[in-house]
């Protein structure tokens, strides 16, 4: 696994020492691509310095990115052709704004998560917030399973005549990437896997938010600090929430009034 400590000291040694050696040679560099998750568990001492030194260089993927994903998937399964009416050419995918992204995907997971004059969220901005972390940031990855998880079951319904999706569909495919997501997590980084066996393992009710005072009975600061940089833990008006990409996996649900909070800071951009 990426985080046992050989695999670490190599990581470690190949981001700063050699990067450092190549500095004093003019001769001959070194290219490193490195996600951010993996290079913090590795660099335990002055990591903060480590990512200023390249902030410049990180390369962001994010969420328009992430729907261009899902159009582009669609559009080499033929959806635009056989399913609508909508005229789109491949070489114009990355060029199209987010009013586009988004008519483009109300064909396939409708414009909200029930009929278009309901009170129910607007589905592309409820997807890709179930799917990110609290930094929002998303993962390709993250997408690609959620696609698989929610045609697998593909069902036809008569109540919707407007997309291919159904809003329960849709839903219930959050909860297996959940658990496929802490899985992953857990190989990767061991670090976390341990702070996540003790949100995990907690003797009270799991409901969120979690309360500032509870919370520090189950994690320590630099545990607490490690999952919000991490973007799966933050804090809000002295509660603790957790996002819905890894609360399904860890067991917790939600106390009264509670998720359209959540969801509402996953939203906020």
């Amino acid at each position: 696994p990426l985080g046992t400590k050989n695999r670490q000291a190599a990581i470690k040694c190949l981001c700063q020492d050699m990067v450092n050696q190549f500095a004093e040679n003019q001769n001959i560099g070194i290219l490193i691509f490195i996600r951010n998750d993996i290079s913090r568990n590795a660099i335990s001492v002055n990591y903060e310095q480590f990512e200023k030194q390249y902030r410049e260089y990180a390369l962001k993927w994010e969420q328009d990115e992430a729907l261009r994903l899902v159009i582009w998937i669609l559009w080499q399964a033929g959806f635009f052709i056989n399913k609508t009416k909508l005229k789109i050419e491949k070489n114009d995918i990355p060029k199209l704004s987010r009013e586009r992204l988004n008519s483009c995907l109300s064909p396939f997971w409708g414009a909200k998560l029930g009929r278009d004059g309901s009170n129910e969220a607007y589905s592309t901005r409820w997807i890709i917030a179930a799917l990110s972390d609290l930094n929002l940031q998303i993962q390709a990855r993250d997408i690609i399973r959620f696609l698989a998880f929610v045609t697998a079951n593909y069902s036809v319904d008569t109540y919707y005549h407007d997309r291919i999706l159904l809003p329960a569909d849709i839903k219930n495919a959050i909860a297996p990437c959940s658990k496929r997501k802490r899985e992953e997590l857990g190989k990767e980084m061991p670090n976390i896997e341990s702070v996540f066996k003790r949100l995990e393992s907690v003797s009270f009710e799991k409901k969120l938010p979690i309360k500032a005072e509870d919370m520090e009975r189950i994690l320590d600061a630099g545990q607490r600090n490690q999952m919000e940089a991490q973007g799966y833990l933050t804090l809000v008006d002295k509660n603790y929430y957790i996002p819905e990409i890894i609360r399904h996996a860890l067991g917790y649900g939600y106390a009264h009034g509670a998720r359209p909070r959540v969801l509402a800071l996953l939203q906020k951009n």
